[in-house]
């Protein structure tokens, strides 16, 4: 919500989340820490959008934006593809 109202990261961008949270995770599971397993820390944790993808310039578009379902830990890592246009300098040479 600071991103978009402009509050923080001024020129930063992000594209639309459409994936759920990536975060808290039993490991090696489906489950989110504190639903539908029993409780096994003490430490109470919402699931959340923790790993994200900023991206700052000019002539970018994002094409893609996910999660993968990687279940190695309690986060679940995201990925992007981009498309760049680049301006190619000539050889003054």
């Amino acid at each position: 919500m600071e991103l978009r109202e402009r509050h923080v990261f001024q020129g930063w961008h992000e594209g639309a989340i459409e994936f759920p949270p990536t975060y808290k995770y039993h490991p090696n599971s489906e489950d989110y820490i504190g639903c539908g397993q029993k409780q096994l820390t003490k430490k109470k944790r919402a699931p959340a959008w923790c790993d994200r993808i900023l991206w700052f310039g000019e002539g970018m578009k994002q094409s893609k934006y996910s999660r993968s379902e990687s279940k190695l830990s309690d986060h679940r890592p995201v990925k992007a593809l981009f498309k760049v246009e680049i301006k190619v300098a000539e050889n003054s040479t």
